[in-house]
């Protein structure tokens, strides 16, 4: 069990010093670019000249549009549909999150997810999970996102995994922290907020650039989340063979 303690600690801490990695580079991606030399200050601060700064409002072909949640369980009948925990790093990760809702499909076909779409966290009881977003990926066949959720689908010009990385950058971050309200402990924004949040818009093409150097830091996160998952299965596998007496330790006699 120490053993196990110890690796767990050590990927953590990888992890963390790849996060701060990450955060470096992103900082230096999101304002200075690739290649430019001249910059203008902004309300969000200095980028390049040639980039723009709009109004996700403005780059959008849907949305931001709030889901539906009907009354769910888990008995697999109905509607799939998945809870919040399911918007973590900047994904949408439904298998283990997913729930089903009892209501004619028909009913509900303006919610069924879309390849690409992006969710945002409406409300959260954590300031720093309010108004974070993900991609998604895969999902069952007429899945539908919940009220909790925002919808956003980008145009043609603004690249999805750029508009998720800025997102969830300190550049959006401190406009979503102003903006949420709390009511009864919980944090929350509406669609209105969305719309009105400011971000960096560079070229399509540099966009697409500015993502290759975040690929192999996201890979690393991935498979360094994947081996602390494993640490952390192996050691609940090795406490419950323990407390349970399936393994016994011999101890010396004195």
């Amino acid at each position: 069990l120490i053993s196990v303690d110890e690796a767990i600690q050590a990927t953590e801490a990888v992890i963390q010093q790849t996060k701060r990695v990450k955060q470096g580079l992103l900082a230096r991606l999101l304002t200075r670019g690739i290649g430019h030399t001249r910059f203008r200050t902004t309300e969000i601060g200095k980028i390049p000249t040639e980039w723009g700064l709009v109004r996700l409002g403005d780059v959008l072909a849907a949305g931001p549009e709030n889901g539906r949640s009907p009354a769910s369980n888990e008995s697999n009948s109905g509607v799939p549909t998945f809870s919040i925990a399911a918007v973590r790093e900047g994904r949408v990760s439904i298998e283990r999150h997913l729930k089903y809702a009892p209501v004619p499909p028909e009913t509900v076909t303006n919610f069924r997810l879309q390849r690409d779409d992006v969710l945002i966290v409406r409300g959260n009881a954590n300031p720093d999970l309010v108004g974070t977003c993900g991609i998604v990926g895969s999902f069952p066949e007429g899945c539908i996102f919940p009220d909790i959720l925002i919808r956003v689908r980008p145009a043609a010009d603004l690249y999805v995994h750029f508009l998720v990385t800025v997102w969830n950058s300190p550049i959006v971050r401190r406009q979503i922290l102003e903006r949420a309200k709390s009511t009864n402990g919980t944090y929350k924004i509406n669609q209105g907020d969305v719309a009105s949040v400011r971000i960096p818009l560079p070229p399509r093409q540099e966009q697409e650039q500015l993502m290759a150097p975040l690929s192999d830091t996201d890979t690393s996160l991935r498979l360094l989340r994947a081996e602390l998952d494993r640490l952390q299965s192996l050691k609940r596998g090795l406490l419950s063979d323990l407390l349970s007496g399936r393994v016994r330790v011999k101890v010396p006699r004195a």
